[in-house]
């Protein structure tokens, strides 16, 4: 929440330090000249002020500082003019900029140490940036690569890595592994549901119960514009594990309803009778454990409660009223006449039974 003494913590830092993530410019120099190539420098300046003008469309201006040779360049370059702000700029010929680099050299090779390597044929553009969802800053990544691609120089190589790219990378790699994770465990919970509920038809019909209640709350997400982070990603894996266990309840009732009757429509009877209260409770109980998640301070754990929660009421629903459908549909209706013979049958076992 934006009261909460870290987000403040962390908007401070944002606003005074110019961020707390970061992108990280690994530069390769030209293979003459390394970093003190002219036109390398002025590319790279070039990408600054690329870099600078983004505006993210939801959040705005997130760029804060950045700090690099450039710096200590121009810097360098300032002081020995008198401090002229104007004269805050690159130098006009490789040979001045040869020796201003030579110049802070000397003067201060620890700082420069920290921007490149001592034979200066390597050096980093560090860029702060505010704190988003990893997801958020997928568009700048995409913005900072036409910049390096249109600036700087062929001969010259940038790596780009950071807190940001990390993110991204991470993030997108555990969707990948969801998405095969995923595929994966319907192939073998169909498989399974097919030898428990003995039969294609019942195995193939759970798979719809089982993955509706995941696309709902997906396109939820979607429609809300609530992002992909560390922990939503778990939803679809949780929810699956929810709704099979209703699915597999009701429908075994069913099935053995079913073989014993031949009527859809007594084997659903048979299955709310058998069934439905104990997946009522169980799912209730699901909601609120999950729902007390949303009591935390952390706006991520309140979402996924609230995701995981909703998972096990839409799972409920679902089965109880699209399970019933299915079946109806798939499984055929028996004639009046056999209707009223297995009626009187049931009756009559009943009555033995009393």
């Amino acid at each position: 929440p934006a009261n909460h003494q870290t987000k403040a913590v962390f908007d401070l830092m944002d606003q005074e330090i110019g961020g707390t993530a970061n992108i990280q410019l690994l530069i390769q120099g030209t293979p003459e000249k390394g970093l003190k190539d002219l036109a390398l420098m002025q590319g790279l300046e070039r990408l600054e002020k690329h870099i600078q003008k983004y505006v993210h469309p939801e959040y705005g201006k997130i760029i804060g500082n950045s700090i690099s040779v450039l710096d200590v360049v121009r810097e360098t370059r300032q002081a020995l003019k008198a401090g002229d702000p104007k004269e805050y700029r690159l130098p006009d010929t490789e040979e001045e900029l040869g020796q201003l680099l030579f110049l802070f050299e000397n003067t201060g090779p620890d700082q420069l140490r920290k921007l490149a390597t001592n034979d200066l044929s390597q050096g980093q553009m560090t860029i702060r940036l505010k704190w988003l969802e990893a997801t958020s800053y997928r568009d700048l990544t995409e913005y900072v690569q036409k910049g390096i691609d249109a600036y700087i120089p062929k001969t010259a190589k940038i790596a780009t890595t950071g807190a940001v790219y990390t993110l991204i990378s991470t993030i997108g790699q555990l969707i990948r592994d969801l998405i095969k994770s995923f595929g994966f465990s319907m192939i073998v919970i169909t498989i399974i549901m097919m030898f428990l509920l003995k039969g294609l038809k019942l195995g193939f019909i759970s798979i719809i119960p089982n993955l509706t209640p995941i696309l709902w709350l997906l396109g939820l997400m979607g429609f809300v514009g609530i992002p992909i982070d560390m922990n939503n990603i778990l939803i679809a894996s949780i929810a699956i594990g929810i709704a099979v266990d209703d699915t597999i309840h009701y429908l075994h009732h069913f099935r053995v309803a079913y073989e014993v009757h031949k009527d859809p429509f007594l084997a659903i009877h048979h299955s709310f009778r058998h069934s439905a209260r104990a997946m009522v409770s169980t799912s209730v109980i699901l909601m609120l454990g999950f729902f007390v998640y949303m009591t935390s301070s952390m706006n991520n754990l309140k979402v996924f409660g609230l995701l995981i929660g909703l998972s096990s009421g839409l799972a409920l629903f679902v089965d109880l009223t699209l399970g019933p459908a299915l079946v109806r549909t798939f499984y055929k209706r028996p004639n009046y006449q056999e209707f009223q013979h297995m009626k009187s049958q049931s009756g009559e076992n009943e009555n033995n039974k009393s």
